[in-house]
């Protein structure tokens, strides 16, 4: 029941191609992802800097997407085809 409902709130949300626009602030998106073939829904990162933790220095000053790996670190992904801002967190208002 979740899932439906996630899915129906996502398919409200606007898409915007990465081929018009990049998000303009760093931090986590929703993100449609086509790999091999396979399309997914994703949360990815977007930085202005890939290579501001050190890792990607030939990457000073390019903009980009990335995920969190644990052995890898921040890994970069190009196979970001659209996205949209996260929709905010739930807030119990009975509290």
């Amino acid at each position: 029941m979740l899932i439906k409902r996630l899915w129906e709130v996502i398919s409200i949300l606007e898409w915007i191609s990465v081929r018009e626009q990049l998000p303009t602030k760093d931090g986590g998106y929703l993100t449609t992802i086509n790999f091999c073939g396979f399309t997914s829904v994703q949360i990815r990162y977007f930085t202005n800097d890939l290579s501001n933790d050190g890792q990607y220095l030939e990457l000073k000053h390019t903009p980009g997407w990335y995920y969190n790996n644990s052995e890898w670190g921040r890994v970069p992904d190009d196979n970001i085809v659209a996205w949209q801002k996260l929709p905010e967190a739930y807030k119990n208002n009975e509290e």
